[in-house]
């Protein structure tokens, strides 16, 4: 489809990936994010402790993924 300059063009991106279930070891399963690697790398504001490593680097893991969807739809859009 040709661009129109007459017609505006909208593109809604709605991920939903960092709304997901808790999966304990995701992170390091799908994505190789050692929890322990994040060890006194937390943010203030969380525990630096093994439960919560883990689930940040799961919630890591599903950003990554969001994110290879963003740049592969602005290449997309870019196309048209």
């Amino acid at each position: 489809m040709p661009a129109n300059p007459e017609k505006p063009f909208c593109y809604w991106f709605g991920p939903t990936n960092a709304h997901r279930s808790w999966s304990a070891g995701s992170g390091k399963k799908l994505w190789t994010i050692d929890p322990d690697d994040l060890k006194g790398k937390m943010p203030a504001y969380l525990p630096d402790v093994p439960e919560v490593r883990e689930d940040l680097a799961s919630w890591t893991t599903e950003f990554a993924g969001m994110e290879i969807a963003l740049r592969l739809g602005l290449w997309q859009t870019s196309q048209v």
